[in-house]
Parts: structure tokens; sequence; C-alpha cells
């Protein structure tokens, strides 16, 4: 990715659901202890589920008022989740 990235830094990547769940598997673990890391992990369950526009407009909703009210946590330490 970096490559692509370094070579078209102004292309649109997009990426299957597969590789986005492995991805974030690969951050939070199968069972994570924490509480944020717990309510991401619902977050990206739900990522099968969406079928519609709307339905994508209102689980990025969600996922921003999460990163919102998490970021704080999240520029103190990346290893929070």
């Amino acid at each position: 990715m970096k490559a692509v990235f370094k070579s078209f830094p102004n292309s649109i990547v997009q990426r299957c659901i597969v590789h986005v769940k492995r991805l974030i598997k690969s951050y939070l673990g199968v069972k994570p202890q924490r509480p944020q890391a717990i309510e991401l992990l619902y977050y990206s369950k739900q990522i099968i589920q969406i079928h519609m526009q709307e339905q994508a407009t209102a689980w990025l909703r969600e996922v921003h008022d999460w990163y919102n009210k998490m970021k704080h946590l999240l520029t103190k330490s990346q290893s929070m989740i």
C-alpha cells in the first residue's frame, strides 16, 4: 500500500471487506479486553450488514462519533486498543 500511495498520492484505494476485517483483527485481536476496543470491534462487525448508501452513511456517522469520543485516548497512546 505504501508504494501505491507514494506513486499515486491522490489515488483512492478501496479494500474488500475481508481485508478490512483482517486489518481490524490485527489491531484489536479476536477478544479485546478494553471497553473502547470492544466497541470498535462491534462497529467493525457491522460492516458486512451494510448494503445501501443510507446504511453506510449512518455507519460512518457512528464510527466518526466513536472516534470523536475516543480521540483523546488515541492521541495519548496508540496502544489503547
